[in-house]
Order: structure tokens, then sequence, then C-alpha cells
């Protein structure tokens, strides 16, 4: 018996049941104890197979993504800023932007949240399996440049436009080569109506707009992210700004208590 069931193994892993073969001898003995059904013993091996696939498949698409904290929508404190539309960031939440093929427009100023709001709707894409990759519009913008020099730019476009949530931070603050500029109106309208994206930005439309550069290709761009874009408006005090403020605050206290 003991060789059947290392002959099963080693089919198994053949098969790339690798967990299931890992769990065999262990199934096996509950099933001697519990004596259930073929059915139930054959459903239960592969269930949690599945369910470690899927946990890999989600480990993966997280590593992907180059999120920067795990942060999620209900770690979001909605009472500090003085204005923010908590009610949509939670339909946000719910990724039925993704499905319809929208975007997300993040505005405020510095410290307010706007890369936890981003994140947070990034690592719940990852979660019901969708693609989502992090990168500041900077980053990107270099990405695309680097790409003219060996002629590249189409393959780049392509893993680009692929992703279902783009999320792109920092828009305004991007020092954008005017060459890149052109690449980037080229991946947001390919993206338009067929993929996600989120942006964040520290400026309003019309600063973000002269940020970028060649007016022309700078509406263009902003056309395309703002149709059928969600926005979010951020106004109020700096979360790490107050935070530093607490912790100065506390420190006499605490020498105090010494």
């Amino acid at each position: 018996m003991k060789d059947g069931i290392a002959d099963l193994k080693r089919e198994l892993k053949e098969l790339r049941l690798t967990h299931m073969a890992a769990i065999l001898e262990d199934e096996l003995a509950w099933a001697t104890k519990e004596r259930p059904s073929y059915t139930e013993l054959v459903g239960r091996l592969v269930s949690k197979q599945l369910t470690r696939r899927r946990e890999h498949a989600r480990d993966r698409r997280l590593k992907a993504a180059g999120l920067p904290e795990a942060k999620r929508v209900e770690d979001y404190n909605f009472a500090f800023p003085d204005k923010i539309d908590a009610r949509l960031v939670r339909e946000l939440a719910t990724l039925r932007f993704v499905q319809a093929k929208e975007s997300v427009w993040i505005a405020g100023t510095p410290g307010t949240g706007k890369t936890h709001i981003a994140t947070a709707l990034g690592l719940r894409a990852v979660e019901v399996g969708y693609s989502v990759r992090y990168s500041s519009l900077a980053a990107i913008a270099r990405r695309l440049h680097a790409a003219i020099a060996d002629h590249s730019e189409e393959a780049c476009l392509k893993g680009l436009d692929r992703i279902d949530v783009l999320i792109a931070e920092d828009l305004g603050f991007a020092n954008i080569p005017q060459e890149a500029l052109s690449l980037l109106f080229e991946l947001f309208n390919r993206r338009y109506e067929r993929r996600s994206t989120i942006v964040t930005s520290n400026l309003g439309v019309e600063a973000a707009e002269k940020s970028l550069g060649q007016q022309a290709v700078a509406s263009a761009i902003l056309d395309r992210l703002l149709h059928h874009a969600h926005v979010v408006t951020i106004t109020g005090p700096s979360f790490r700004a107050e935070h530093r403020l607490n912790k100065r605050r506390a420190e006499p206290a605490a020498r105090a208590d010494t």
C-alpha cells in the first residue's frame, strides 16, 4: 500500500497537483477515520488543491502589482479630511468601475491619503483576480521613453495595455520627456474604455495639464483619463503632518513620566 501511495504521489506531481500530493496521506488517514463517500474524498482533495492554486496565483498577482503597502479602504480615516466623498470611495471598492472599464481620478494636496485609496483599490482588485500594476507616471514615461532607443515601443505599450488596473501616481509632478508624451497618449488612448486606470494628482486638472507640456497632447491625455472617470477630491490637512505633530506632543509627556 505504501508503494502504491508513493506511486500515486509521484503521478500527482507529474500532473502538477503538488499540493494534492503533499496532503494525500493525511487525507487518506482522515478518510479511514471518517469514512466519507468516494465523491466527498475526491471533492475534498480537489477543493484543497484549487484553493492552494488560487492562493499562489493571488500571490503572483500581488508581487507583480508592486503596491507600496497593503492598504485597505476600511483602514482609511474618512473623518480626518475636511472633504471627501466616502460613499463614492466605498462604491469604488466594489470594483464595479473595473467591470465597466472606467477610470478613477484621485486629487488632493500632499498627505491626504490619495495613495492609500489608490493602493487599497489595487489590492482589492488583486484579491478578486484582476491584474494590477502600480507605478509613478514619471516611471511609466521613462519606460516608454527608453523603449524608443531599441524600437520596442509597441511591445512596451502592449505590456502596459493588457493590465486590468493601471495605477499611475503623481500626475503633475512627472518630469516627462516630450518624446514620451505622445507614447503616453497612445497608452491611455488604447486603454480608454477597454481597461481601468487610477490616477493620483496633487494638482487640479488645469494645472496638471500645463505640467505635462505640449498643450494639445496633454489635453488629449486628460480627455481620455477623465471621460467616464470617477473623481475623488480630498481637501484637508496632511495625515503625515498631523502624525509628526502628535509625536512631538507626546515626547514631552513621555519624558515627564520617566
